[in-house]
């Protein structure tokens, strides 16, 4: 009993001093995501955050499918975090929205991720900025495929970006609609 009380009394001090990973439940309506982005889901979704420099939003769990942001990269920032040993390209705030969806592709190959193609990369308003959109298919090293969108902007000389994922089979279709009004919704502080 004595054990058990140690660490729960270690997991509330580590989420208090350390600010420790956290998933909680998000009801539908305006909910502000990395104090810079405002998103409007209209069903319930879990967020996890904490873990990485993304906020995950998902329902039926993380690897199956999510909506990701990150908003606020700053200059000299990988866009994904791997172990200090893989080198991931890191954004500039000068480079454009070829370039950026460049940096993405390179980053999904240093993750491990197969046959990332990216489709249909095209400008697009995140919020009231001019941004770029595209769609991308990939495949994971267990072989499972997916699809993907990414929605981006560079605001304030920060980099911030909406990803919809999903198994290609049954999930990406299945939340896609979601995933679109709350890219739609989106709206910077």
């Amino acid at each position: 009993m004595k054990s058990l009380l140690k660490i729960l009394g270690s997991v509330v001090l580590c989420g208090l001093l350390t600010g420790c990973p956290s998933i909680t439940l998000v009801k539908p309506g305006p909910i502000t995501l990395q104090d810079r982005l405002i998103v409007e889901p209209t069903h319930e979704w879990s967020l996890i955050s904490g873990f990485t420099k993304w906020d995950v939003l998902t329902v039926d769990g993380a690897r199956l499918q999510r909506v990701a942001v990150l908003s606020g990269l700053e200059d000299g920032e990988a866009i994904f975090s791997f172990p200090q040993e893989k080198k991931a390209p890191k954004f500039k705030s000068t480079m454009t929205a070829v370039e950026i969806a460049e940096a993405i592709k390179s980053s999904m190959a240093v993750g491990d991720l197969r046959n990332f193609k990216i489709i249909n990369l095209k400008p697009y308003k995140m919020g009231s900025e001019d941004g770029f959109r595209f769609d991308c298919t990939y495949t994971t090293k267990e072989g499972l495929d997916f699809k993907c969108l990414f929605v981006g902007a560079v605001y304030k000389k920060q980099l911030s970006l909406i990803a919809a994922y999903g198994t290609a089979v049954y999930y990406y279709d299945k939340y896609s609609d979601e995933a679109e009004r709350m890219i739609k919704s989106a709206r910077f502080i």
